[in-house]
Parts: structure tokens; C-alpha cells; sequence
């Protein structure tokens, strides 16, 4: 019998054995260190007391949890994860990709650089401060990020992200769809909102060396004056795109960075006023058969 070309093929498929990758998993909970010459597939580190010093290893997948600490010196990572109150502290050394999550910090300080960095859920942040640090990107979603020193091409803020600006050198500092920025100093050289839902740029201090912004549907300019008298213009040169500034004499409102969930009011507090707004709705229901509203 003559079989097909089509079903010579599936049988010849099926015969073949595929080829199993199996990870190589290396896990630390305990204080320890990694040097130069020392290959790792995939390293986690967890614990509350434990401590990782990387000084020159080569690791894929870097995974910091449960609380635990890495330092990192030299070396390369090509993906780092950080969760549950960990913290990765990088003053040299490459990292391609590091995603921070779940209240854990990403400090990116010395002459570390880190091509790619997202920041999600509150209370995680990225922390960017050292001479020589370098960040292609960052993106900030309903996190903080903090820059005192060093250079990061493009900072994106949005969903509630918050970006606590002192210093350094950012190329492009967006903020979107409730992102905030609050600007105390270093260098912006371009300010962008660029979605129909916009962020705000609240500018303090006299510090900031302002360069060129992105537009504000094409009105013009801002005009203000620094904390030492010395005025400012700051023209919106691309019509394209929004961007707004809120401008403080070096002192800002309070502002919520963890919102409670019993927050009726919107005041970042649960207090009275909320309890005011849940005793006036006390016992009322919106259900569409009235006879469901007495169901338990």
C-alpha cells in the first residue's frame, strides 16, 4: 500500500522524538556569593535574612523574593524579577530586563545599566541614583520611581504611577492616564502626555533645567518663577500632544501613595466623612427586584 505524502510525513513526526530542555534551577536561602567565570540558568533567592552577592556571574533568570537581598557589583542578567518585599540593588554589572513587583525595590545605582525596567502594583519602586547609571527605559504603572543621578532615556508613568524627580539627566519623561511627576530638579529634556487621558507635572524648586516640553494643544507656553526669583518660560513646542504643569513655591499638598480601600471620601484617609457616607447609605440596594435586596 502507497502512502501519501501527507501521511508519510505525520508518520515520520510521530516517530521522532522531540528534545527536552530542562531548566537548571539554583536556589539560595542562605547568604552567599557568585563570582566571575560561575554560569547560572536560573537563580532564586528567597528569605527574609538572605543575601546574594552577585560579583561578576553570568545569570538568565534572576527571581528575588520572600523578602531577600541581592547585590549586585559585575556581571550580567538577562532577566531579573523582584517580589514580596525583596529588594535588588545593582552598582555595576548589565541587566537587560528587570520587572519589580509586589512592594520589592529595584535600586539601579554606581555604574550599573539596566536596558529595559517595569515597575507594576503599589508600593514597588524603582530607584535610580548613581553618577554613571544608565536605563534605556522605564515603565511605571501604579508604582514610584525615584531619580537623583544619571541618565534614563524614557520614563513612562501611568495608571497611578508617581515619579519623584531630583536629579539626572531623563530624555523623555512621560506622564499618562493619572501618572504624576514631581519635578525638584536634574534635567528633562522633553515632557509628553500623550494620551487622551493626561498626567500632571507638578514643578518645585528653582533646580530644573528645562530644555524643550511637549505641547499643551497648541496654548503657548508656561511662565513662572523659581524659588530664587529667577523667571522661567517653558514653551510647548509640539501642538501634537498635551502636557500640563502645576507650578508650588516649594511646597507641595499632601499626596496619597497608597489609597485605602475603605477611602470613600477620596481623601486618602478613612476617618469620619467616610463613615458619613457609608451610615447614609446604610441599608439601601439598587437590585432591580426589590424582593432580591431582602435575601441574605
Amino acid at each position: 500500500m502507497k502512502l501519501s505524502v501527507f501521511t508519510a510525513v505525520a508518520l515520520a513526526l510521530l516517530t521522532c522524538t522531540a528534545p527536552v530542555f530542562a531548566e537548571d534551577i539554583t536556589v539560595f536561602d542562605a547568604n552567599s556569593v557568585i563570582s566571575a567565570g560561575q554560569t547560572f540558568d536560573t537563580v532564586v533567592v528567597k528569605g527574609p535574612d538572605t543575601v546574594l552577592k552577585i560579583d561578576g556571574a553570568t545569570v538568565t533568570k534572576l527571581i528575588v523574593t520572600d523578602a531577600a537581598r541581592v547585590d549586585m557589583s559585575a556581571g550580567s542578567i538577562q532577566e531579573a524579577y523582584t517580589y514580596d518585599q525583596s529588594t535588588l540593588n545593582a552598582t555595576g554589572g548589565t541587566l537587560s530586563w528587570a520587572e519589580v513587583f509586589q512592594g520589592s525595590t529595584f535600586i539601579l545605582a554606581g555604574s550599573a545599566n539596566c536596558v529595559s525596567i517595569k515597575a507594576a502594583e503599589c508600593c514597588a519602586r524603582v530607584i535610580v541614583d548613581g553618577p554613571s547609571a544608565f536605563s534605556g527605559g522605564v515603565s511605571v504603572a501604579g508604582a514610584r520611581f525615584e531619580m537623583r543621578d544619571g541618565t534614563v532615556t524614557g520614563v513612562n508613568l501611568f495608571n497611578g504611577g508617581i515619579g519623584d524627580i531630583h536629579g539626572g539627566h531623563i530624555e523623555f519623561l512621560n506622564a499618562e492616564r493619572a501618572g504624576q511627576a514631581y519635578l525638584y530638579g536634574g534635567q528633562i529634556d522633553n515632557l509628553t502626555a500623550i494620551y487622551a487621558e493626561p498626567g500632571r507635572f507638578h514643578v518645585i524648586g528653582h533646580d530644573l533645567s528645562a530644555v524643550s516640553y511637549g505641547g499643551a494643544h497648541g496654548r503657548g507656553q508656561v511662565e513662572g518663577f523659581w524659588n530664587n526669583d529667577d523667571a522661567f518660560v517653558i514653551p510647548f513646542n509640539d501642538t501634537a500632544v498635551y502636557a500640563f504643569l502645576r507650578l508650588y513655591d516649594g511646597v507641595i499638598p499632601p499626596r496619597c501613595v497608597d489609597q485605602p480601600g475603605a477611602d470613600i471620601t477620596g481623601d486618602c484617609k478613612v476617618d469620619l466623612h467616610d463613615l458619613a457616607e457609608l451610615a447614609g447609605d446604610w441599608l439601601k440596594c439598587g437590585l432591580a427586584n426589590p424582593d432580591d435586596c431582602l435575601a441574605n
